[in-house]
C-alpha cells in the first residue's frame, strides 16, 4: 500500500532540487529518508497526496463494485502510519473490507514521488512500511494459509523487494492444497520481473 504525492512537474527540474540521482521518466528506489524530504519539498509546490498501491487500488474497485456487500472481500498486507493514523486501513475498514489479515505499523507507507509531464512520470519509491514484508509473511504463514485457503479468488501483487516471491508460492501451494478451487492472479509489476527477482517462475507452473 502506497502514498502517492503527485506534481506536474518536470524531473529534469526537480530532481537537483531533490538531491536526488535518478533518471527522469523510470522507476528508482530511494530510502524513506529522501522520499519524506522529497514529499515535504513537493507538498510545497501544491502536489497531491493520493493512497494508492495495486493491491488497495484493486481492492478499492471490488469495494466499488460490491456496494451491496453481497460479496466477502479480505486484504492481507501491512499498513504505514502517516500523522498518528492509518489511512489505508481505515479506508479499507469504511469499505467493508475485512482487516483482520492486515497488520498496522508505525513506518509509513510505501512512499512515491511522482513527476508528471507530458512524456511520461518520473517515479521515486520508497518501501516504508513494506520493508518488513518477509518477516510478516513468515511469522504469518499459518494464518495466511487458513485464510486464504477460504477464498474464491486472490489478488496478489509485488513488492519492491525482490525475495518477496520466494515464500509467497510456499504459502500459496499449501493453501491450494486446501482448497483446490482457488483462483490467483498476480500482478508482478517490473519489481520481480527484473534481473535479480528469486522464484518468479512459480506462477508459470
Amino acid at each position: 500500500m502506497n502514498r502517492d504525492v503527485v506534481v506536474r512537474q518536470s524531473a529534469a527540474v526537480l530532481l537537483p532540487r531533490l538531491g536526488i540521482d535518478a533518471a527522469p521518466l523510470l522507476e528508482t528506489h530511494v530510502s524513506d529518508v529522501l522520499a519524506q524530504r522529497g514529499a515535504e519539498l513537493l507538498h510545497g509546490m501544491a502536489a497531491e497526496t493520493w493512497l494508492g498501491g495495486s493491491a488497495f487500488n484493486a481492492a478499492r474497485v471490488a469495494a466499488l463494485l460490491n456496494r451491496d456487500r453481497s460479496l466477502d472481500l479480505a486484504f492481507f498486507g501491512i499498513a504505514g502510519t502517516v500523522d498518528g493514523g492509518s489511512p489505508h486501513l481505515s479506508a479499507l475498514t469504511d469499505w467493508g473490507v475485512d482487516t483482520s489479515g492486515v497488520e498496522n505499523v508505525s513506518l509509513p507507507p510505501a512512499t512515491c514521488l511522482a513527476m508528471v509531464e507530458p512524456a511520461g512520470r518520473t517515479l521515486l519509491t520508497a518501501s516504508g512500511a513494506n520493508v518488513g514484508v518477509l518477516d510478516w509473511l513468515d511469522r504469518n504463514q499459518t494464518s495466511l494459509v487458513e485464510a486464504i485457503a477460504r477464498c474464491d479468488l486472490l489478488h496478489v501483487t509485488s513488492f519492491l523487494d525482490p525475495a518477496a516471491p520466494g515464500p509467497i508460492p510456499l504459502i500459496l501451494e499449501q493453501a491450494r492444497m486446501r482448497n483446490p478451487a482457488l483462483r490467483i492472479s498476480l500482478d508482478p509489476r517490473i519489481s520481480w520481473l527484473a534481473a535479480g527477482g528469486e522464484g518468479f517462475d512459480w506462477p508459470l507452473h
